[in-house]
């Protein structure tokens, strides 16, 4: 079996559909996972850039793009960083008028049992309501 880590953008081809020769690959990879013919890691950092560039570079809205990254982290043929982190800071960044990057870092507290340390007001304020 291949082993394979996606990079943001060939992650953002398979989400923005824009690139269809891109696009067709990436689709063709996904099918090799399903078919545990291949492994394919999405690192945290890819879903940390991928929020950045689909809400500040192509203007998504913050709950599309967290209903498609959930979607995607969920599923099992994909081997996704911190898939639990990852899946909890999407749902609270939905949620909440926070950055992904702060509700990442809360996610890691919570699901790692440790306190959080920030002189972020806002970051301590979304800490007592999670």
């Amino acid at each position: 079996m291949t082993q394979y880590v996606l990079d943001t953008n060939a992650f953002l081809r398979y989400l923005r559909k824009d690139v269809p020769q891109q696009t067709d690959r990436v689709i063709a990879l996904f099918t090799q996972a399903k078919q545990s013919k291949a492994l394919v890691t999405i690192p945290m950092a890819v879903i940390l850039e991928t929020v950045f560039v689909l809400s500040k570079h192509y203007g998504e809205q913050k709950d599309t793009i967290g209903t498609q990254l959930f979607d995607l982290a969920s599923s099992p043929i994909l081997d996704i960083e911190k898939r639990d982190m990852v899946k909890k800071a999407l749902l609270i960044w939905k949620a909440e008028n926070s950055s992904f990057v702060d509700c990442l870092v809360l996610a890691q507290a919570q699901e790692e049992g440790k306190a959080l340390f920030t002189f972020d007001k806002k970051l301590e304020r979304l800490a007592k309501k999670a």
